[in-house]
């Protein structure tokens, strides 16, 4: 019997350390978390900004690609025009 309660004594000291251990990687693992979290967040208002900048550079290139079709045509105009002239 007396053996028994050396080894639950041992037991119980091992295991209070092994909760005092789990303990301590809880805490930790719920500061990463938050941090993570926190990281997170901002990625996600990045990727927002980022979108919205995208649509605005697409809206412009759309402009800019009608607006050279546009000058296209003006611009040929004026080259043949050019290569009729003589010296």
């Amino acid at each position: 019997v007396d053996d028994l309660k050396a080894k639950l004594a041992a037991q119980e000291v091992e295991l209070k350390q092994k909760n005092e251990d789990a303990d301590k990687l809880i805490e930790v693992v719920g500061v990463e978390t938050a941090k993570v979290s926190r990281e997170k967040a901002i990625a996600d208002e990045e990727e927002q900004k980022v979108a919205l900048i995208m649509l605005e550079v697409q809206h412009k290139q759309k402009d800019c690609e009608e607006d050279l079709a546009k000058a296209e045509p003006a611009l040929t105009a004026a080259q043949d025009a050019l290569n009729t002239l003589n010296k």
